[in-house]
């Protein structure tokens, strides 16, 4: 009753197994064969499972489903404890999953708890080495009761106890400790079994497996995941160099590892990051988004040399007639050769991104707003006017795409083809947004020489304008640095940025008093600048 009860249990995740299987189905002849497993899955009674299993098998011609479907069905047969017809499920599993290239090892560790139960336990063990050498991180195993345990580890005890010097019996305990505490995660008799068969054998490859996935599943109750993970990883990567037939199986696994490892330490330590993401790449060097990883941390430092190689390396491994065109990294990789000042080649890669990628999509935006800005740095000013003519403000706001590097650089352009009183225009448009004190200044250069060098005379209210947003902008980063308790950092720029502005505004309010009267001049100060001025004074804070 007790074994029964359990595989119920095991049941209840069958029908995850059997769906994300059948969702690779492409063939129209499957679809008896899936209905039958469907309708397996919906239904707890193990009997009705295994009719609606049998129907499917004969209704489905092709591999890849029978191999779900007998594996299932198997799993039915030793919660019924029918032995024999789960061995003969699994047997077909192992066949239909040899010829269909499976890397898994979750059908040899069912056919070998059933090995188990049967105290086949030479066969068992065969099955469970071969259950580790394909990635044994896919468990799926009989849950023994005690006293089974206790019979399987007294059997391999005393087989030690003959011979103490023979590291396989030491590993061979240690897969049935791996095994049958595999749930539990009580994994320091396995550690212990398998670390001694290395002592014995230091060349023991698969000693080193069994180490490594019995170093992972410990991990979890140790409270140094981590440290026991490495030591995992460790251990995979000796048992690839004693077996490089390994490599196949537990390569990518390794190369994984090291990914999210990098992704943990992204940002907050990005030389380790690097590190993460340069020995996942060691692992499996045709994994592209490793390298994209990696791209965007040498971005990031600046790094954008080492940032150019790895965009085009992930370039490269996207084959002709990828469906995936690859325009997030054509387009980051145009951005590093424009911190380069390598314009023709980003431009080259802003263009394929437009012509090559989806229609309309974010990064094909993006790439077009770069290309136009391209073009200025270029010296083809009217080419660049033209390209930004093309996007609304609205096109802007729908690609979430901040709009001031359209103000600038239409200022820019029209600046530098003496188009003076529209670079005025965009320039002041450009210093209306919320920008960086950097931004602001650069925009406030550009002004005054598009000022000075058109003769323009602005009127009060424009130049008092102008001051005005100026002053806003300082006062809203001086309340945000209040307000994330930067309290000296706020004094300082106080005195620094905040006071001289406040000086400038003051200033220009009595400019513009005394040139159009105090009637007109505080009507348009209190209707426009209420929120910096009240009652004639300047908000300081």
């Amino acid at each position: 009753m007790k074994r029964l009860t359990i595989f119920l249990l095991l049941l209840l995740g069958l029908g995850i197994i059997a769906t994300a299987r059948a969702g690779k189905v492409l063939s129209a002849q499957r679809e008896d064969g899936i209905k039958w497993l469907q309708k397996a899955d919906s239904t707890d009674s193990l009997t009705l499972k295994i009719e609606y299993y049998t129907k499917a098998i004969k209704t489905s011609p092709e591999d890849e489903l029978l191999y779900v479907i007998f594996y299932n069905r198997g799993k039915c047969w030793v919660a019924l404890n029918n032995l024999e017809k789960a061995l003969n499920d699994f047997d077909k599993t192992i066949e239909i999953a040899t010829k269909l290239n499976l890397k898994d090892g979750i059908h040899y560790y069912a056919r070998g708890s059933v090995y188990c139960i049967l105290k086949k336990y030479k066969e068992a063990i065969s099955d469970f080495t071969k259950g580790i050498e394909r990635c044994g991180r896919f468990m799926d195993v009989y849950y023994f009761t005690d006293q089974e345990a206790r019979e399987i580890i007294d059997t391999f005890t005393k087989a030690i106890e003959l011979n103490p010097k023979d590291a396989s019996l030491y590993y061979e305990r240690g897969i049935m400790y791996y095994v049958i505490n595999y749930f539990t995660r009580e994994q320091e008799n396995a550690l212990k079994d398998f670390s001694t068969a290395i002592e014995l054998n230091p060349n023991y490859a698969l000693a080193y497996l069994g180490r490594g996935l019995a170093y992972f599943n410990h991990s979890y109750k140790s409270g140094e995941m981590m440290k026991e993970q490495i030591k995992g990883v460790e251990d995979f990567t000796k048992a690839i160099k004693l077996n490089p037939g390994y490599s196949l199986f537990y390569s990518e696994f390794i190369a994984n590892f090291y990914f999210n490892q990098g992704e943990i330490y992204e940002k907050k330590e990005d030389q380790k990051a690097i590190e993460f993401y340069t020995k996942a790449i060691e692992f499996n060097p045709r994994e592209d988004r490793y390298y994209s990883a990696r791209a965007h941390v040498y971005y990031r430092l600046g790094l954008y040399d080492k940032s150019i190689q790895d965009y085009t390396r992930v370039i490269e491994l996207r084959k002709p007639g990828d469906p995936y065109f690859p325009s997030c990294e054509y387009f980051l990789r145009g951005e590093c050769y424009e911190k380069l000042k390598e314009y023709q080649k980003a431009l080259d890669d802003y263009n394929k991104v437009i012509i090559h990628g989806e229609k309309d999509d974010w990064w094909q935006f993006n790439s077009r707003n770069a290309r136009a800005r391209i073009y200025v740095l270029l010296g083809e000013y009217q080419k660049a006017l033209s390209e930004y003519e093309k996007m609304s403000e609205k096109d802007y706001e729908e690609n979430l795409v901040r709009v001031d590097d359209k103000y600038y650089w239409s200022a820019f352009a029209n600046y530098k083809l003496k188009n003076y009183r529209e670079a005025l225009k965009q320039i002041n448009k450009f210093l209306e947004m919320e920008l960086a004190q950097e931004d602001i200044e650069t925009g406030e250069i550009l002004r005054n020489k598009i000022i000075e060098e058109s003769g323009i005379k602005e009127g009060p209210k424009e130049r008092f304008q102008n001051k005005a947003n100026k002053y806003r902008k300082y006062l809203a980063k001086f309340r945000e640095l209040k307000a994330n308790g930067k309290f000296n950092e706020a004094a300082s720029y106080s005195q620094t940025t905040l006071l001289p502005a406040a000086a400038e505004l003051s200033s220009a309010m009595s400019e513009i008093i005394s040139e159009i009267g105090g009637y007109e001049a505080i009507l348009f100060i209190n209707n426009n600048f209420s929120d910096i001025i009240r009652d004639g004074k300047i908000i300081a804070e």
